[in-house]
């Protein structure tokens, strides 16, 4: 199984998705939360984790606007099949090359460069490792032993390898983990829209669920 799954991420990858992020849902949050409308808690599930480099991106952000000093609790769970890429995630170490990919606030803020023995790698903050808790999950299997529900559930460039029947079943496996009111994002050349009728597209390759007094078709 780790010798035919790919691996390929990168921080931040595909921008939008985190400008959405930043401007638009962070925002609503905050606003939400002052408001009385809903707690200070938050929980986000990475389901294609790879490496680490898209839970780490998403700590990154999360932890720089929703701040435990003012009352926010961020959780995220990050999972992949590879047990490889997993440790590799959860020593949250990489190669220098990829500071690259960082922007630069986060990169003073979050991120340690490696001194003797680690020189050439940079490593994840502890404040940013404590946030992450990595497990093994195979989406392909008929139930996910994760704890939901998820605000926000991040399983990008995954779909694309499945033919239409297991794209089904693990976007219904999916949205059985989603808050009603939670948001799914996809790859960039993934689309929900053809494959079902129980989500919809609040922009491109974000998606919210159906309400269920809208009706459901798989």
């Amino acid at each position: 199984l780790d010798a035919v799954t790919t691996n390929e991420t990168q921080f931040f990858r595909e921008p939008r998705q985190f400008e959405f992020l930043e401007q638009i849902l962070i925002p609503g949050l905050q606003a939400e939360a002052d408001s009385g409308r809903r707690d200070r808690r938050l929980r986000v599930w990475s389901a294609a984790c790879s490496t680490g480099e898209e839970p780490y991106s998403l700590a990154m952000l999360l932890r720089h606007h929703l701040e435990p000093g003012a009352g926010w609790d961020v959780q995220i769970l990050a999972s992949d099949l590879s047990t490889n890429a997993l440790e590799r995630a959860r020593d949250g170490v990489w190669p220098i090359e990829k500071v690259r990919d960082i922007p630069e606030h986060f990169l003073k803020k979050f991120m340690l460069r490696g001194k003797r023995s680690q020189l050439g790698n940079i490593r994840a903050s502890l404040e940013l490792r404590s946030m992450i808790r990595f497990e093994r999950v195979n989406l392909h299997q008929a139930k996910y032993p994760v704890r939901g529900p998820f605000d926000l559930i991040f399983c990008r460039n995954v779909l694309i390898y499945f033919n239409t029947k297991s794209k089904l079943g693990v976007l219904d496996r999916l949205l059985e983990a989603l808050a009603p009111d939670g948001h799914l994002f996809v790859g960039h050349a993934e689309s929900l829209t053809s494959l079902s009728q129980q989500v919809k597209a609040v922009v491109p390759t974000v998606y919210r669920q159906v309400p269920a007094t809208a009706g459901r078709s798989g």
